[in-house]
């Protein structure tokens, strides 16, 4: 069995294309179904969802199909666990319920609320973000939940995650871009060859802040990674990077390694 989920890993880490992405998602469904106990493969198509969702999506149609299957599958991995299935069943919601979550569902909690957040990004206008606030407030209960068990998760994930739930909330909130830029040090200090960290923050708070010497700073670090080494997977890295090229040519900027 690990044999197997093994080589299914190595081929989402040469997944450099829909085609190869969409291939290895229904690779995962199979393992599932025969070991349909283990939480690994459920999160981990809920999180190639995300991708297809965010890097390989150009409808807003296509967006929230791709984002709503990654939340169900990360749901369905956190439903593994027997005491979080008894809170749902309970009436308790998954924020609240993620308290009977350990080490094992970090990736599936993790996931979760990302696919959240870009299904509350690119999927809802500006009037429909006003009275969905409820979805960005329990993302923060489990990014909460995820900084008990694990601050350092992914890389820094967890700590760029607050940074940008920071930034997104209004200050009478309690958001606060200084305390945001200090949750980004603390990310890429905890996974310094994570692409995403440097990504997030020139998109989330450079561009906010008008700080173009830093705005450029950090995408041509990102451009100048190897995606093949870097943290994050591959199909993920190669997103960033050509997010990183569109971001710098809206500005008229080509980059050249």
């Amino acid at each position: 069995m690990e044999n197997e989920f093994n080589l299914i890993e190595t081929e989402e880490n040469n997944a450099d294309s829909k085609k190869k992405l969409v291939a290895v998602i229904e690779q995962y469904k199979s393992f599932h179904e025969r070991h349909p106990n283990q939480v690994k493969p459920l999160w981990k198509i809920g999180n190639l969802y995300t991708l297809l969702g965010a890097g390989h999506s150009t409808t807003r149609r296509s967006k929230k199909t791709n984002y709503k299957k990654a939340v169900e599958y990360c749901e369905q991995a956190m439903m593994l666990n027997p005491n979080f299935k008894q809170s749902i069943r309970d009436g308790n919601s998954i924020a609240d319920s993620a308290k009977h979550l350990d080490e094992n569902y970090l990736s599936a909690m993790g996931f979760w609320y990302t696919a959240r957040f870009y299904y509350f990004r690119e999927c809802f206008t500006a009037a429909e973000r006003m009275f969905n606030v409820k979805l960005v407030m329990d993302n923060y209960k489990m990014i909460s939940r995820i900084e008990e068990l694990d601050p350092s998760w992914e890389g820094g994930g967890n700590m760029m995650s607050k940074a940008i739930y920071l930034i997104a909330l209004p200050e009478r909130f309690g958001g606060s871009k200084k305390r945001a830029e200090i949750e980004f040090d603390k990310a890429i200090g905890a996974g310094p060859n994570y692409i995403v960290n440097r990504w997030a923050r020139a998109k989330y708070l450079h561009e906010i802040t008008g700080n173009r010497s830093a705005y450029l700073e950090d995408l041509f670090w990102v451009l100048r990674q190897n995606p093949h080494k870097a943290g994050n997977s591959l199909p993920w890295n190669l997103y960033f990077q050509k997010q990183s090229r569109q971001m710098l040519a809206s500005r008229g900027i080509s980059f050249d390694a």
